[in-house]
């Protein structure tokens, strides 16, 4: 008999998570690269020249978002894989498991978790990048941030968009291969070289199987030809798939396997 809500579950979850160190650097490594970038920027105030494109493009979309593109994926991987192991710390997962809550329930209060720690740590990113332009246009009036251009509006929020649905992606493949693999190699090494592998084969025709390269093709393109950026594409289909399919292998291997000879 289920007799605890999902909301209690949720605040157990985020009570049992909050102090750790992969939940923790999800939501702060986005404040870490606004804040990184703010310093350069103050930095070099003084050698600012003329561009023929927005500040906001040309110094801060070009000092941060490739970061963001390049290493979120990463810090998804650990921070699927901390929470894993988290459970698997002196075999909590009996423990999780003989609680009076079906297995599934179990993992979607999980689910539910992983995603509203990942579109907080989206929304910090998104939120920080405009207020990391808001403050250099009163530190360092030199660059122009103070003569805001609605088209950066646009292509930044298309950016987090875009991205974001890759990173969700990714998040679910990591957490399958979290679930899989107690070494905390094979899964990071996935999420690196899933990177890696997008940068070399942007061109490729079918980059857009790849969500690791969602972020950065997404920045490339707002380079190339920012008009022609699409809010929902192909790969924001191919993403959701990804989503859909390692969420479903994921739900079979927690409630089969881990929760083999459990309730």
């Amino acid at each position: 008999m289920n007799t605890i809500s999902l909301i209690s579950m949720l605040r157990a979850e985020f009570y049992k998570t909050r102090r750790n160190r992969g939940f923790l650097l999800l939501l702060s490594f986005p404040l870490i690269i606004i804040f990184i970038a703010i310093l350069y920027l103050l930095y070099h105030s003084n050698e600012v020249h003329t561009s023929p494109i927005s500040p906001w493009a040309y110094y801060l979309a070009n000092d941060t978002l490739p970061f963001i593109g390049f290493f979120y994926p990463i810090v998804v991987a650990l921070f699927c894989y901390s929470l894993c192991e988290m459970e698997y710390k002196n075999n909590s997962i009996k423990q999780l498991f003989s609680l009076p809550i079906s297995k599934a329930k179990i993992y979607f209060t999980k689910i539910i978790f992983m995603f509203i720690a990942l579109l907080t740590s989206l929304l910090l990113a998104y939120g920080g990048f405009f207020l990391a332009g808001y403050l250099l246009g009163h530190l360092a009036p030199s660059y122009g941030f103070q003569d805001f251009n609605y088209l950066i509006f646009k292509q930044v929020t298309k950016f987090f968009i875009v991205s974001g649905v890759g990173f969700f992606a990714i998040m679910m493949i990591q957490y399958f291969l979290s679930l899989i693999f107690k070494n905390f190699i094979i899964p990071v090494a996935v999420g690196g070289f899933g990177v890696i592998f997008g940068m070399i084969v942007k061109i490729w025709d079918y980059i857009d199987y790849v969500p690791h390269a969602a972020a950065i093709n997404t920045f490339f393109g707002m380079l190339k030809d920012p008009l022609a950026m699409s809010l929902w594409g192909k790969a924001s289909t191919i993403n959701v798939c990804y989503i859909l399919a390692f969420g479903f292998l994921s739900f079979l291997f927690f409630t089969k396997r881990l929760g083999k000879g459990n309730r």
